[in-house]
């Protein structure tokens, strides 16, 4: 992805956060040769040593393969009407032992703003939506965040800065 359509994805997801008092800003680092092709989740996972401590890291690769949809992902995409395509636009990944425990995969030929902005919605604490507006679900009109989960964000992003803050345990 290049830098300006990754300041567009990043921009998006600073109009639908400000509401719950959060802005994000970015700094591009390369990933090492190979990974710009995801195959497996075992692959999504080993992201996991290119984390940077302290920082919500989201990691920009060319694809992310999903061979086998989680029945989540199936559930998700059934009730906006389609199947899974075998593709990911976003991942939100577990990182037990790390601070923040979770990072963020986003595929840039098939992601965009709404992807980065929907896959920090997980990692600021809420769960797919039924409504097809709501950025959190599938559909296709995704356009906003609801009070609930707004105020969720703000929660989550208070307990992230204290969480930041402390040293690490040795």
């Amino acid at each position: 992805m290049e830098t300006s359509a990754l300041a567009g994805c990043v921009q998006t997801a600073n109009g639908h956060f400000a509401p719950a008092d959060i802005g994000l800003s970015y700094e591009a680092r390369r990933l090492p040769e190979g990974w710009a092709e995801l195959e497996t989740i075992r692959q999504r996972r080993q992201l996991k040593r290119f984390l940077v401590p302290g920082r919500i890291n989201v990691f920009v690769v060319g694809v992310i393969h999903d061979r086998h949809a989680s029945r989540a992902t199936r559930r998700a995409a059934a009730r906006a009407g389609f199947e899974p395509s075998g593709r990911l636009a976003g991942a939100h990944i577990p990182a037990e032992g790390r601070r923040p425990g979770t990072y963020v995969i986003i595929s840039a030929s098939h992601g965009s703003g709404m992807s980065l902005t929907h896959e920090l919605g997980h990692f600021f604490g809420v769960a797919h939506h039924r409504d097809p507006e709501n950025i959190m679900s599938y559909g296709r009109r995704r356009s906003r965040f609801d009070e609930t989960q707004l105020g969720t964000f703000r929660r989550k992003a208070r307990k992230l800065r204290r969480v930041l803050r402390r040293p690490p345990r040795s």
